[in-house]
């Protein structure tokens, strides 16, 4: 599975999170016709949507205990 995030810190004009393309963009997929789209955020939510990135625990192939 790929998981994956595009943000910009945009310094004094916030944090700014990329929805379309929708990630992972694989090679090929977009040219320069391509719709981009971003969206406002705040750094809680930037925050938030990376440790969304790591696998859950049954994700995850760990030996039972």
């Amino acid at each position: 599975m790929i998981r994956a995030l595009a943000a910009w810190d945009c310094g004094p004009l916030g944090y700014w999170i990329r929805e379309q393309p929708e990630e992972p963009i694989m090679p090929g997929q977009v040219g320069p016709d391509s719709a981009l789209g971003l969206v406002k955020s705040n750094s809680a939510e930037v925050w938030e949507k990376i440790s969304d990135l790591a696998p859950d625990k049954e994700e995850l192939m760990v030996a039972d205990e």
